[in-house]
């Protein structure tokens, strides 16, 4: 026995006595309509999870390439806002581009190349070293060239350095780079 029953024009849903809606596929063109359908939720109400998201960084002293160090889980994107408040040292062992770099807290960051020359590349203006903060970028020990260059992608992208930003020289990633 069916409490109730629609019929769209290629599908019918009905819904029993229990509450449990089933689907009832007529034709090929009612998955055709179905999964159009399903698209258009995901799209519609799924959208907020294609848009960028605030990456807050919770991994210590440890590698950028590692979902857990990072708060909500997952390798910070270019859509996502990046937020340092902890002292930290931070291997960078990927290139990686994201939307803005915010040093914050009276918190010291040390970024270092791992594995070869690495860069990060900020979308857009916005990004901050707050006053008392300070980022530290360093090359690291090896064969090749190891440098650790902070990049901007378009022209007059600028970042606000209250705080201090150093370069420093280590073995042979003495090449340093603020685009």
């Amino acid at each position: 026995m069916n409490l109730f029953r629609f019929q769209f024009p290629f599908c019918r849903f009905a819904s029993s006595v229990k509450g449990i809606i089933s689907p009832h596929i007529q034709s090929t063109a009612a998955k055709s309509a179905r999964t159009f359908f399903l698209g258009f939720l995901l799209l519609a109400f799924g959208s907020q999870y294609a848009e960028g998201a605030t990456k807050t960084w919770i991994g210590g002293n440890s590698t950028w390439n590692t979902s857990a160090n990072w708060s909500p889980s997952g390798i910070p994107g270019s859509g996502d806002d990046v937020i340092i408040n902890t002292n930290s040292a931070i291997a960078i062992d990927i290139n990686s581009t994201i939307n803005t770099l915010t040093i914050t807290t009276n918190a010291t960051v040390s970024f270092t190349s791992s594995g070869g020359g690495r860069t990060i590349t900020i979308d857009n203006s916005g990004s901050t070293i707050n006053s008392g903060s300070t980022l530290i970028l360093q090359g690291s020990t090896g064969s090749g060239t190891r440098s650790m260059t902070i990049a901007f992608s378009g022209t007059n992208l600028t970042m606000n350095i209250a705080g201090t930003l150093k370069l420093t020289a280590v073995g042979e990633g003495t090449k340093y780079n603020a685009t």
